[in-house]
């Protein structure tokens, strides 16, 4: 009986950044008199000018990771053809996940 070993292709594991200082960021924004509001691109730039962006689901729904709580963002909410919105943000907690549109809504028109 002969028994032969083949090496297996090449496994990637992806590195996993943890930042201790990071703070999520979520919310909500609509499209006036539109139904569908995926595809608003949404950026927090910070004091220093990182960026860290994503873009919006159909339900208008968006998620920002890794976003240092020790700085203050501006939030830009765009899309082509619709007005540009913003929201500055600050005193973000270390580890936790803030919806900044909890209180004040996003509308593009």
């Amino acid at each position: 009986m002969n028994i032969s070993v083949e090496a297996s292709p090449e496994i990637v594991i992806p590195i996993i950044e943890l930042i201790p200082d990071a703070a999520s960021i979520e919310g909500n924004i609509t499209l006036k008199d539109v139904a569908d509001y995926s595809g608003v691109t949404v950026r927090a730039v910070s004091s220093d000018g990182n960026t860290v962006k994503t873009n919006t689901n159909a339900a208008g729904y968006f998620y920002l990771g890794n976003i240092l709580s020790s700085k203050a963002y501006t939030v830009y909410f765009e899309k082509t053809g619709w007005n540009t919105e913003s929201v500055a943000i600050s005193g973000l907690e270390p580890m936790s996940l803030t919806d900044i549109t909890a209180e004040n809504s996003i509308e593009l028109i």
